[in-house]
């Protein structure tokens, strides 16, 4: 019989359709991935990938019982998640994805409360636009700017961000054609703002960034005024919303999500009720 370990390495084969990223995925060497799935091909007498120059090319056999193993996997995370939380007390890790100016101005202010009532629990954060596979167990709870349409989550819009021209009192009685505008665009990603700004404002943005804070900062020194939450102004007294004879900028939803399978869990539950009531952490 094959063990858990082969199934997990065959899955991270199919995924990646490689032994070396396969490896690298699982933080083990290539031929340890290329020895288990030869010695699962033989448990199974059946051949699950054709080795090729492209790489690896999934058999009948593979795509067949990847189902299967998929079951087996969910299966296994939840055993580990039940078994982690068996504890009376609130306490292990619990790992969040979402962007890296929502870590700065949300979670950094969230959290450290929470750490305070539950010494026990631990916290990791991963950062970037790029979206997480949560059912994949890649994070436990996300914070992002997009609902998930697939997938059994649990989803909750824990706030509605407007947004507004924000800039230094110096920039206020400035024509918006004749503002140097500070815009975020980043690849694969469009943000609601960046296409507002070219909507309505006819000249190119001064400044271009792949990074919510850089903008911040830049605005800050007085290098331009941007379209942003308008909540930032709370947090950043010296940029104040400029009167633009322009149209209001989007509302920006804000979405927490977990798996469904470990959403009340007592280390999730307690991460997910200190966030969602971030509608009032920044009010004026």
């Amino acid at each position: 019989m094959f063990d858990w370990e082969s199934v997990r390495y065959f899955l991270a084969a199919y995924e990646t359709r490689s032994f070396t990223k396969a490896a690298r995925l699982l933080s083990v060497e290539q031929s340890t991935v290329s020895r288990r799935i030869a010695e699962m091909e033989r448990v199974l007498d059946v051949a699950l990938f054709e080795r090729t120059s492209q790489g690896l090319v999934p058999t009948e056999a593979a795509a067949r019982i990847s189902g299967d193993a998929e079951e087996m996997a969910r299966r296994s995370r939840r055993i580990q998640d039940q078994a982690q939380d068996l504890r009376a007390q609130v306490g292990g890790l619990v790992r969040i994805a979402t962007t890296e100016a929502l870590a700065v101005f949300v979670l950094s202010r969230v959290l450290p409360g929470l750490s305070e009532h539950h010494p026990h629990l631990r916290f990791e954060i991963l950062t970037g636009y790029p979206s997480v596979d949560l059912m994949r167990r890649e994070a436990d709870l996300a914070l992002r700017f997009e609902r998930p349409h697939r997938g059994e989550y649990a989803v909750q819009r824990v706030a509605q961000l407007p947004t507004a021209v924000l800039g230094l009192e110096r920039w206020r009685h400035v024509a918006p054609d004749a503002l140097p505008w500070i815009d975020v665009s980043m690849p694969g990603f469009s943000p609601s703002e960046e296409a507002w700004r070219k909507t309505h404002v006819g000249t190119p943005a001064r400044w271009t960034t792949n990074s919510y804070l850089m903008q911040a900062e830049l605005v800050r020194q007085g290098q331009g005024v941007a379209l942003m939450t308008q909540s930032l102004s709370t947090i950043y007294p010296e940029l104040v919303p400029l009167e633009l004879d322009l149209p209001p900028g989007p509302v920006m939803d804000l979405y927490l999500v977990a798996p469904l399978s470990i959403r009340n869990l007592p280390r999730i539950d307690a991460v997910w009720r200190a966030i969602e009531g971030l509608d009032t952490l920044f009010s004026p």
